[in-house]
């Protein structure tokens, strides 16, 4: 892709994100890649779970922190942002899960410290956790590189388009907004990227032909956080 060309469909993806919270970019990365990534993954938790902390497998950092995963991201968030975590989502025949719809507002940090407006506080995976923000989540974009075809029957994402516009949503809201709008699918095959606000409302159904579908979920912050609160640091950076 060229330089133009790339600005060009990023401004078309920008606007996408923008008004319906999400924006798919076909092939941005190479077939060689996606086995490189399925690769290095391959080992990481056991086949059919989701397992955080992969920004630590430098494989994954790389794509993260450069290439053409990360110019979007900086496309989209300006030229300061940096990932701040990674999940792998492995779905198989024998572990077709579903996932209800929810945004996402819980996210990694360096350390607990009490800061107003942060919170609930958890640990997952050793690492603390807390709710966010609405300033700072509206600062962040969800990545999804897949790394196998996904389509409608093998149980690709679901977006409540615009959702991400009403801030946190609480249950009752939540049903009252998917009463008023129908849901985008969002197919994609391996090297498809998904970018998506993480207040975009969404959801994964159970597929109905299951097969193997592996994601790549990074989440990027614009900036940093308030205070005495930092990101985390992985030890692959």
């Amino acid at each position: 892709m060229t330089p133009d060309t790339f600005s060009s469909t990023s401004a078309a993806v920008r606007a996408s994100i923008d008004r319906r919270g999400y924006g798919l970019v076909r092939s941005v990365v190479s077939a060689a890649t996606v086995q490189t990534l399925r690769d290095a993954v391959a080992h990481v938790g056991q086949e059919g779970s989701a397992k955080r902390g992969l920004l630590a497998i430098p494989a994954v950092w790389q794509l993260a922190s450069s290439g053409p995963v990360a110019q979007w991201a900086r496309a989209v968030l300006g030229e300061h942002a940096r990932p701040v975590r990674g999940i792998l989502f492995d779905k198989t025949a024998d572990a077709n899960w579903l996932v209800a719809w929810h945004q996402d507002l819980v996210f990694p940090v360096a350390s607990r410290i009490e800061t107003p407006g942060f919170g609930p506080w958890s640990v997952k995976d050793g690492v603390p956790h807390t709710g966010l923000p609405r300033v700072v989540l509206e600062d962040m974009l969800s990545v999804r590189l897949h790394l196998d075809d996904c389509g409608t029957a093998s149980g690709a994402l679901e977006v409540a388009p615009g959702s991400h516009r009403r801030g946190k949503l609480g249950r009752d809201e939540i049903e009252a907004l998917l009463a008023e709008r129908s849901a985008d699918t969002c197919p994609a095959r391996a090297g498809d990227v998904l970018l998506m606000r993480p207040l975009t409302l969404h959801r994964s159904s159970k597929a109905s032909a299951p097969s193997r579908r592996r994601v790549v979920h990074l989440e990027y912050a614009g900036s940093g956080l308030p205070g005495p609160l930092r990101w985390p640091q992985w030890s692959a950076s």
